[in-house]
């Protein structure tokens, strides 16, 4: 079975909640061990061991007498479809697709979407930016204790734990961080 292009999905209203009662299935596959890996050109291939799972997903919209909204719920069901089964991935950039082939379902496919990922890393508490956390940084924040957004003197650089307060928890935090 084919994956529905972005153009056939079926997408949720997210500027609002859900007005009427709506069912939607997915699939998912999870490579519980891998045999070989395979790169070669613009071609990428997993083999292994895979576990396939249908998932249902019912959404219940309850309304009061005059049709305004009052609960929304989720239910869903998580059916094995095959575990352990034997299958490979081939993905590919040209053209950006990719078929799941798992011993005993109809292979699964899609398109491929690539994404990039950086990592920095980021010192919690460096709120005077030198590159480590010290007792400047304990300092600068301690000087706008109690100090709220709207207060000259509050800065959301030095509240830490996004309380929208300077106070004992951000300082803690600092402390905590202190390098030695």
């Amino acid at each position: 079975m084919r994956a529905p292009r972005a153009e056939d999905v079926f997408r949720l209203n997210c500027t609002g909640p859900p007005t009427e009662n709506f069912t939607f299935t997915c699939y998912g596959a999870r490579l519980v061990n891998m045999t070989d890996v395979s790169l070669e050109g613009t071609s990428f291939t997993i083999s292994g061991y895979w576990d396939v799972a249908k998932i249902t997903v019912s959404v219940t919209v309850i309304k009061d007498e005059s049709g305004k909204i009052i609960k929304i719920s989720w239910e869903y069901t998580i059916e094995k479809i095959v575990e352990n089964a034997e299958g490979r991935l081939q993905a590919s950039l040209t053209p950006p697709e990719f078929v799941l082939s798992i011993t005993g379902i109809d292979p699964l496919s899609g398109d491929v979407k690539f994404i990039s990922v950086k990592y920095k890393e980021i010192k919690i508490c460096d709120v005077s930016g030198d590159g480590k956390v010290n007792i400047v940084d304990l300092v600068k924040v301690a000087k706008r204790y109690r100090a709220v957004p709207g207060i000259w003197c509050f800065d959301h650089s030095m509240d830490v734990n996004f309380d929208n307060v300077i106070d004992v928890g951000d300082l803690t935090t600092i402390a905590a961080n202190i390098e030695g």
